[in-house]
């Protein structure tokens, strides 16, 4: 992509690059002008987004690159696209762009909402092949105006709602146009849909800068994208996708024999591979006239795969049958670094090693930047990525140290052989206690739905609203929740680390100014974790750190970044668990998080907020 224009010296969306900020821009620069990798540790505040956008473009247009700008949730585009949009207003350049997400959620069809994603790639396939779906097309005005202007995903929905044009291929076919392209993870991860990618933009990895956003989910988006599963989920979705596009009774029976392989129990088993292969074939005899080899049930399911890909034409499109097929094929392969495990949910293929997929891709790319303000520490993500020779940085937080008040509590914890009513009381009473004191609204975060069902009998509310995060929440609940935050001021709030309010949100208008985190959130332990500290113990010398501890912290700091979110804003974080003021524990906080040991936090909170 030749750019016709003399580039300004900086493209900075802003007068002036406030400290820390102009450390990471140059950094970007330097690394990505090397080719290289860096690895960011920059907090909330630093102005990220401006300074990699930014520095990144100024090597892309210099070198002719492609920005892909890559996020966790869709949350995080709005962001990206405002300041593209400075940048572009500041300095008088093009920026083509592209926004995508998922398909689904692109859709402007009001009669799809209530539709399970496989029911909405039946209605999506059979309209778009009829051409009785008002927005089967791509509209050259629909695309024209995405090159006239930079919009985000919302915007490209409502635009070609407006044209009768479909966003998700109007968006797609616009990728080859763009400079920078925002999307989710899975457009670089997912090798299918890379090569896709790649196609669009007639180029291969080296001519891409990555730039990851909240890099700290990387290596567990990475083994849950390529864990294989035979759950009864994915049978119910191959029964439809048969009877929509096969039609074959043959078919339905075999498909229908796989869901007693799924144990009822709740035990967690390692599986053999032959033993799964022979059970298999067994299970289909009992149920087919003419028994099948695994061999012959995997050339049967490829014949329907083709069939259905054949029917559908969309390169998006997740076939429930292929992945069954990719499953059995799977299984079969004597793959390194995988376990083969059976538990209620399902059986499933898990890989014990991310970087066996990444590594190459970190390699081969023009140069990459991991961004968040919990990459830490830096050297567990680039030995579980297979980063070679990353550059390793940390950045100040740029708000007042004095505007943010950390605590830990001792003579209380959740630690399993001490889980007793008598010390769900103490730290239900200790809850109580804080909630008085503390101003605004105020957020409890526990390690799990259970821990916070049996604390929260013992908390007591006193004038404010409690309310409990559900995992059945509705994106509408959710929204409301939110709401709620900005509108009042008595909430006690109730969550748990990665649910939704932990992460990813900002409350605007330091909104919550008391943060309570509540034990230590360590993983439960399962035949999966197991095999993950064995593994990184034999590679890294580091499997309870890697697989426990250090993830257990990322939780902690995510939540913790909830109440700070300008520089105006202050906030107490209160730890309760005597674990943390363990030195074995404590080791594992940033140098820029050190909590205050104490068993009377209220005096401090007192003086805390009297200085404001």
């Amino acid at each position: 992509m030749e750019e016709e224009l003399t580039l300004p010296q900086t493209l900075f969306p802003f007068p002036v690059l406030r400290p820390g900020q102009k450390e990471f821009y140059e950094d970007v620069k330097d690394v990505l002008t090397n080719r290289g990798v860096l690895l960011a540790y920059a907090p909330t505040g630093i102005g990220k987004t401006a300074a990699v956008l930014s520095a990144s473009l100024e090597v892309a247009l210099k070198e002719d690159k492609r920005i892909l700008f890559l996020t966790s949730r869709h949350s995080q585009h709005r962001i990206v696209i405002d300041t593209l949009r400075k940048i572009r207003d500041r300095y008088g350049i093009s920026i083509p762009t592209t926004d995508i997400i998922n398909k689904m959620d692109m859709c402007p069809r009001e009669d799809i909402q209530g539709l399970s994603r496989m029911e909405f790639n039946i209605l999506c396939t059979r309209e778009r092949k009829k051409r009785t779906c008002p927005f089967y097309r791509v509209n050259p005005l629909a695309l024209q105006t995405l090159s006239d202007d930079i919009l985000h995903v919302e915007e490209v929905k409502q635009t070609c709602a407006v044209l009768g044009s479909c966003p998700h291929a109007t968006a797609l076919k616009h990728i080859e146009r763009s400079r920078v392209i925002v999307s989710d993870y899975n457009y670089i991860l997912d090798i299918g849909i890379r090569n896709l990618l790649l196609s669009k933009i007639q180029g291969d990895l080296s001519d891409l800068i990555l730039i990851f956003d909240e890099a700290h989910n990387l290596p567990e988006r990475v083994r849950s994208l390529y864990t294989s599963s035979l759950t009864k989920n994915l049978l119910y979705g191959c029964l439809k996708e048969s009877r929509e596009y096969i039609k074959q009774p043959m078919l339905d029976i075999l498909i229908k024999s796989f869901f007693e392989l799924i144990p009822e129990d709740d035990h967690e088993r390692y599986l053999d591979k032959d033993d799964f292969i022979f059970g298999v074939e067994r299970k289909v005899q009992e149920h087919m006239m003419n028994p099948l080899t695994y061999s012959e049930i995997i050339s049967l399911l490829d014949d329907a795969v083709e069939v259905v890909l054949s029917e559908i034409e969309d390169e998006f499109y997740s076939s429930y049958l292929a992945g069954l097929l990719d499953f059995l094929v799977r299984w079969q392969t004597d793959q390194e670094h995988i376990i083969r495990i059976s538990n209620s949910e399902g059986i499933h293929i898990i890989p014990l090693d991310p970087s066996d997929y990444t590594s190459d891709l970190f390699r081969d790319v023009h140069g990459a930047i991991l961004m968040s303000g919990t990459l830490h520490p830096q050297k567990m993500y680039s030995d579980l990525l297979g980063i070679i020779n990353p550059v390793f940085k940390s950045y100040r937080s740029p708000f007042p140290p004095g505007n943010r008040l950390v605590l830990s509590v001792g003579s209380m914890t959740t630690l399993y052989s001490r889980r007793t009513v008598k010390e769900y009381r103490k730290m239900g009473k200790k809850i109580s206690d804080l909630s008085k004191i503390l101003p605004d609204n105020l957020i409890v975060f526990f390690p799990s739905y259970q821990l916070m069902n049996d604390i929260s009998e013992f908390i007591n509310p006193g004038d404010r609203t409690l309310i409990k995060e559900k995992q059945d929440w509705s994106k509408e609940d959710k929204s409301a929740i939110l709401q709620m935050f900005h509108e009042r001021s008595d909430l006690l709030f109730l969550g748990v680390h990665l649910g939704s309010f932990s992460e990813g949100i900002d409350y605007q208008n330091n909104s919550v100014k008391g943060i309570i985190i509540v034990g230590l959130p360590l993983d439960p332990p399962s035949l999966e974790k197991n095999s993950l500290v064995k593994y990184f113990n034999q590679k890294f010398g580091k499997g309870f750190e890697y697989v426990y501890h250090m993830p257990a912290f990322n939780k902690i700091l995510q939540a913790s970044g909830r109440g700070i979110r300008t520089p105006e804003d202050r906030c107490v974080i209160v730890l309760l668990d005597e674990r943390f003021n363990w030195p074995k524990y404590k080791r594992y906080f940033p140098p820029d998080f050190r909590p205050i040991p104490t068993n009377t936090p209220e005096t401090y909170i007192r003086l805390f907020f009297k200085g404001f």
